[in-house]
């Protein structure tokens, strides 16, 4: 389409196999002398590797043209086969029948015609393109096929040419015999920034033009850049720049045509560009659901692990366990109009203010959730025996023990405590007794079975009451 537009006589980048488009840059001229000196000299095998793109194939091509008549090279169309198989096809090649033959068979009808064309002057070099894809059993009867051969030369050559797995793939232990075979071993390297511009003014020469004529100063640079100096990637960029050159209506292509025909070129979802893209979304879609994953396991193992420390059976244990329990009050001695006269107990200096008088009732189970936060927030109330208007207390009667006189501490339930534990620890004489009297002071445990770690619990602290108890009968 451009053509006419440059005023071109061919399209000067398309990837094909013509041989007058051939640049020989200073690698391919090396690695086609080491070829020719491999052919000559009858050697075993020989190795060349290349990245994608720089050219293994064509100089294969030019490699077969520049070969004498007495050469006879055959290209293995499908590496990834047999080793039978590869018998067989070189059988048929050479015109040998193969129905009906075994492996031992066509080894001894190769050898015999093989013997037979090199006594005629004669020699046969086998060629593997993209031998890279075989595998580590093909490259072992590959090795095998070398041993057809003469007690003073070879009778078969092989040439094996492939990208650079090709090279890594023969450093495996099991491939040692077959790489110790190998006498010539040439990279076909990408081309420098130089023999990047004289590629293109060669190939745009041949169509009629030039580089200096089709392309702006100062895009040399960029062009190797965004290639590498690969030959197919020079091809596809210059050939889309022409393009869009025609589009615009522009005779000579410029840094910005160059970067806006390799974004068009990467921008293939099968490639870069929206794969790119997708790449990134994909990624940061991963990465939230990783993290929300973690913050979940995170808040499900605390979660089970404060569960496994403070177990709670009901919602009215949860809510209880969210009003502290307050020290109970103590009863004054003085009576006012036969009426109880309630003051503030005083521990170590600090007054505890009287609790108010509430509704002690525990939430219905009908009652919300809220409901019972807000009753159980309030203050427990305890009850306090009433004396009647006018009464007094009766005098100990002898054989009567002495009455006590109540007083509370708080402690702190600790982890493996129970209520019998704390029992027996404040009242060892009496722990069935003084389980019952820690029950009367702290109502709001309604299951003796269940306590909450660190809440608080009032627990009777009783002594004789001295100036009751008739003298010799105060136990001390």
């Amino acid at each position: 389409m451009y053509a006419a537009h440059f005023k071109l006589t061919c399209f000067p980048f398309e990837n094909t196999l013509g041989q007058h488009f051939l640049f020989m840059s200073r690698s391919h001229e090396e690695v086609t002398a080491a070829l020719l000196y491999f052919v000559m000299e009858r050697k075993s095998f020989a190795l060349i590797c290349g990245d994608v793109g720089t050219g293994k194939t064509m100089l294969v091509r030019h490699l077969l043209a520049r070969l004498p008549g007495s050469v006879v090279a055959i290209l293995l169309p499908y590496p990834d086969v047999e080793y039978i198989e590869m018998l067989r096809y070189l059988a048929r090649v050479l015109g040998l029948g193969t129905e009906r033959k075994g492996v031992l068979e066509l080894s001894d009808e190769l050898k015999a015609r093989l013997a037979t064309m090199g006594a005629k002057g004669n020699q046969v070099v086998l060629i593997i393109d993209e031998a890279h894809l075989l595998p580590i059993s093909s490259l072992e009867s590959i090795r095998l096929l070398s041993n057809i051969e003469l007690a003073d030369h070879k009778l078969l050559q092989i040439l094996l040419i492939g990208q650079s797995e090709l090279a890594l793939k023969l450093r495996k232990p099991e491939l040692r015999q077959l790489r110790q075979r190998v006498t010539i071993n040439r990279v076909l390297l990408p081309m420098t920034q130089a023999e990047t511009i004289n590629y293109i003014d060669f190939r745009l020469r041949i169509a009629g033009s030039s580089f200096e004529a089709c392309f702006k100063p100062g895009s040399e640079r960029l062009i190797t850049r965004l290639t590498g100096g690969v030959p197919r990637n020079i091809n596809r960029l210059c050939d889309t720049a022409f393009l869009i050159c025609m589009t615009l209506k522009t005779q000579r292509v410029t840094k910005g045509i160059l970067r806006k025909a390799h974004k068009a070129l990467e921008s293939d979802s099968t490639r870069r560009g929206i794969g790119r893209g997708d790449r990134r979304k994909n990624f940061r879609h991963a990465l939230a659901t990783a993290t929300l994953l973690i913050v979940l396991a995170a808040g499900y193992f605390l979660s089970a692990r404060n569960i496994s420390r403070r177990p709670l059976k009901t919602v009215e244990s949860r809510v209880s366990a969210l009003a502290p329990l307050q020290p109970a009050p103590t009863i004054g001695k003085g009576q006012k109009e036969g009426k109880t006269v309630v003051s503030p107990r005083q521990d170590n200096g600090q007054t505890f203010p009287l609790p108010r008088k509430t509704d002690s009732t525990p939430p219905l189970p009908h009652q919300s959730l809220t409901q019972s936060v807000k009753t159980s927030q309030k203050p427990p109330v305890y009850p306090i025996p009433a004396v009647p208007g006018g009464a007094t207390k009766e005098e100990p009667k002898e054989n009567n023990p002495a009455p006590l006189r109540t007083d509370y501490r708080t402690i702190f339930v600790k982890k493996g405590d129970s209520l019998s534990r704390i029992a027996a620890r404040c009242f060892p004489d009496e722990p069935v007794l003084g389980l019952k009297k820690i029950l009367q002071a702290n109502p709001k445990i309604r299951d003796k079975d269940l306590i909450l770690i660190d809440q608080s619990l009032n627990v009777p602290r009783e002594e004789p009451v001295k100036a009751n108890l008739p003298p010799g009968e105060v136990k001390q």
